[in-house]
């Protein structure tokens, strides 16, 4: 639109001008943002939904019963500061506060970002509109040098190979989210880091061996002042996958990646890193193993017991167990904020929760199994409170003939035998077609007694393995 080069400068320093003014203005400045979902998640998160049956039309509270302001996860028109309510943290922002933790049920919902990043200065033209579409930064804060990735790497794209051909060979091959397949061949010598392109754009891995990258991968290759464990840490801090953008498949742009800036400090820094972050690896290598062997041990120990076992109880045998199916669940009858948890054919995880009771006693424990999904069985301990649906069934002891977690490892036992699966659903009928072996109560006992020291020693294993990603982290802060 200029006709000559010094108009042409004006307009370019005029309009930079108004985005420094613009970015100087909002660069302290942080914003509390409010998403509320879709679709159902939606309606729970506002506490109501619109309907146009006839005769029933306008808006409704999500769950029976209640009023919105009830069911509503926006506000609490009682209490300012209810951490389960968005208002709670538009009303701490107001006050300065942007950094009180927000409560986990909100986590989707809830976010604070720089209103600095809500703005597009890379543009020609500043238009001045707020996106609420904001990408994570990709930085790691550091007193070192920070150098653009494209200075100490080069991305490489991964090579074409059909399906068919990775089934067979010694060199794995890499796709976008880890091996997809063994080849015969190798086109990168190990170790190496391969990013995923397209697909699971972004992910990190890294592999010591030869491989085969394909071509959803870039492959890197590193200049000499970069340790290659050293690179694949630091990358592995970054939110890469929030880079993959473009419609269909996700994909990541090369370019993008090479202006990434990481922290390069000098290279025997690096090596302490690599030296004490991979001390962690082998902890957690350690750990993972003992729990191998441990869960090995518990199937043991039921195997060795059940083999020798010579009493047959039949599950429909009224005098020594009780078996029932839970009661239907619908999403009106869910609530974010309640207590019990709804467990349904998976028995392990809940998928909802509730604030009334279908069972009354839970004095003893229960064995659920989930009636048409895939076959599992959980042992679910007394004073537990729960609520199964009718995809859930409940099978429960009356007296000393049997001990429940035993019959739980039993029951899975059975129901493999059985072959029981989605299409072959364990329904109340055949579970109580099941005859199974029991050995002595007190055998029961002491089994389970031993059984419960080694999953104890499990769990303190788990919580060792859950906390390394934290200390690696540690580790990169201090030093970098």
């Amino acid at each position: 639109k200029t006709k000559n080069e010094k108009e042409f400068w004006m307009a370019v320093i005029e309009i930079e001008k108004e985005k420094l003014l613009y970015f100087i203005l909002t660069y302290p400045q942080k914003t509390v943002l409010v998403k509320t979902g879709e679709k159902d998640a939606e309606k729970r998160f506002l506490g109501y939904e619109f309907s146009n049956r006839r005769g029933n039309e306008g808006i409704h509270p999500i769950q029976r019963g209640k009023t919105v302001d009830e069911c509503t996860r926006l506000f609490d028109d009682k209490n300012l500061e209810n951490p389960e309510k968005a208002s709670t943290y538009i009303y701490r922002a107001f006050l300065g506060d942007y950094s009180s933790p927000i409560h986990e049920s909100l986590k989707e919902n809830i976010s604070r970002v720089r209103l600095v990043d809500m703005l597009t200065f890379e543009r020609a033209s500043f238009e001045k509109t707020i996106s609420l579409a904001i990408k994570k930064k990709v930085k790691i804060e550091s007193k070192w040098e920070q150098v653009k990735l494209g200075e100490i790497i080069s991305l490489e794209y991964g090579k074409s190979l059909q399906e068919s051909k990775r089934i067979k060979g010694i060199y794995p091959v890499m796709g976008s989210n880890g091996i997809s397949g063994y080849h015969n061949e190798y086109i990168v010598e190990g170790p190496a880091i391969i990013v995923g392109r397209k697909g699971t754009a972004g992910k990190v891995t890294f592999i010591s061996n030869n491989c085969y990258p394909i071509d959803t991968t870039f492959y890197i290759q590193v200049k000499d002042k970069t340790n290659l464990k050293y690179l694949y840490y630091t990358l592995s801090q970054l939110d890469l996958e929030s880079k993959a953008g473009g419609t269909g498949v996700p994909g990541i742009n090369r370019n993008e990646i090479y202006d990434i800036k990481i922290p390069l400090p000098p290279k025997e820094i690096q090596e302490k890193i690599v030296a004490e972050i991979e001390e962690l690896e082998k902890q957690a290598e350690k750990a993972k193993e003992e729990i191998r062997e441990a869960k090995e041990k518990i199937e043991q120990i039921f195997t060795d017991v059940y083999s020798k076992a010579n009493t047959v109880y039949r599950l429909s045998n009224d005098d020594i167990f009780s078996v029932s199916i839970g009661k239907r669940v619908i999403e009106a009858d869910l609530n974010e904020n309640g207590e019990i948890p709804v467990y349904s054919a998976n028995v392990f995880e809940a998928f909802g929760f509730i604030n009334k009771y279908l069972i009354k006693d839970f004095t003893v424990p229960s064995v659920l199994w989930g009636i048409d999904g895939d076959w599992m069985v959980n042992y679910m301990p007394e004073n537990k409170p729960f609520y199964p649906t009718d995809h859930c069934g409940i099978l429960r002891i009356k007296n000393n003939k049997a001990q429940p977690k035993y019959l739980a490892w039993a029951l899975h036992k059975e129901g493999k035998k059985q072959g029981f699966s989605r299409t072959l659903r364990a329904s109340i009928d055949r579970i109580q077609s099941l005859s199974i072996k029991f050995p002595p109560f007190s055998e029961q006992q002491k089994i389970v007694a031993e059984i419960e020291k080694i999953e104890a020693k499990i769990t303190a294993l788990e919580q060792e393995l859950s906390e390394i990603p934290e200390q690696k982290e540690q580790i990169l802060k201090k030093y970098l």
